[in-house]
């Protein structure tokens, strides 16, 4: 049997992002007036923040971050790109323009 590695794509969309408008409202409940102040809080860089905004997909530990941080379950910090609808889905693409 022969095992072959899957062909990689350099344009490679992500299959799960953070749950659209999540960090916003995070930022907006617990009070943290800046993006930096929310990165710091997650424990990433503002331009890390910015590319999860973009629609990037997140790292496990990232998501494990918000979760521990913000007292969340993983299913509501992260969603299948896949069960997004159509409306996120334009604003996803809307967002990464």
């Amino acid at each position: 049997m022969t095992i072959t590695a899957p062909a990689t794509d350099s344009k490679r969309h992500a299959t799960a992002v953070i749950r659209p408008g999540l960090l916003d409202r995070l930022k907006a409940l617990h009070g943290l007036r800046t993006d930096s102040a929310l990165a710091g809080a997650i424990g990433i860089s503002e331009s890390t923040l910015s590319k999860l905004r973009n629609g990037g997909e997140p790292s496990i530990s990232v998501v494990t971050s918000i979760v521990q941080g913000f007292g969340l379950g993983f299913g509501e910090v992260v969603i299948a790109v896949d069960a997004l609808t159509a409306a996120e889905r334009r604003e996803l693409k809307k967002l990464a323009a």
